[in-house]
């Protein structure tokens, strides 16, 4: 199949609803009208091969907060591994919808390291020539918000 007739969004949209349920026991639900306000976290992810992307994450305190609690056990992690469990958690994610693709495809697309960015830290932006979606997702703790600057290119 090729990638141009793949619903890149629905994949990502499966994967950030069912793995967050999974691991952080929280309900993603949709939602266009979320405040940039709330947003005080970032992660930036690339893609690498047939599916070149650039996926930013955007959290709310609230679901920053309740994401890493879920994964270190229950509580919040001490400030210096914080990072290191968001990173996970969009390492786990993105790598699931990333994975769907290279099994849809039958061609190989790989994640770079997850970074954490402050909000306020600016981040560059060559996605214009790039297909965009977003991801909108309301929670009972804040929101998530997703990105993803995508273009179908050469491995």
């Amino acid at each position: 199949m090729v990638l141009s007739t793949i619903k890149v969004d629905e994949i990502f949209n499966h994967a950030f609803v069912s793995i967050t349920k999974k691991l952080a026991s929280l309900e993603l639900m949709t939602g266009s009208d979320c405040a940039c306000d709330d947003i005080k976290y970032r992660e930036l992810v690339h893609t690498k091969g047939v599916f070149q992307a650039t996926i930013v994450c955007e959290f709310s305190e609230g679901v920053f907060e309740h994401i890493i609690s879920a994964m270190y056990g229950g509580s919040i992690p001490p400030e210096d591994m914080q990072v290191l469990y968001i990173n996970e958690y969009v390492n786990i994610v993105c790598g699931r919808a990333v994975s769907e693709i290279n099994d849809i495809t039958g061609k190989s697309t790989r994640l770079t390291v997850p970074s954490f960015h402050s909000i306020d830290d600016k981040i560059k932006k060559d996605e214009e020539n790039k297909d965009k979606f977003i991801l909108e997702y309301k929670t009972d703790c804040g929101i998530l918000r997703v990105s993803v600057y995508y273009d179908i290119g050469k491995p």
